[in-house]
């Protein structure tokens, strides 16, 4: 599942915002609100992880992955899509 957050920005802000959004890991709560809906959402066997790029894309992301790697590829990719199917970010 992807999530693209949109912000109000104009040229002149615009760089500043997603530096302050990617540095600041802790202070906005967008990784730790991000991070607990996968937690919440996550099936047995799965673990969540967070990621950063600090590129001149700069991407946070929050991944979904079947850890145990139990059962058929279609299993598992089953169990995959249902939980990002729970994932709620209200």
């Amino acid at each position: 599942m992807l999530v693209k957050a949109k912000f109000p920005m104009n040229a002149t802000n615009r760089k500043a915002i997603r530096e302050q959004l990617l540095l600041d890991s802790t202070g906005s709560g967008v990784e730790k609100a991000l991070f607990d809906a996968a937690e919440a959402a996550k099936g047995p066997g799965q673990k969540v992880y967070a990621s950063r790029s600090y590129g001149a894309s700069g991407r946070l992301s929050v991944w979904i992955v079947d850890a145990d790697g139990d059962g058929t590829r279609k299993e598992r990719v089953t169990a995959l899509r249902d939980a990002l199917g729970r994932v709620n970010l209200n």
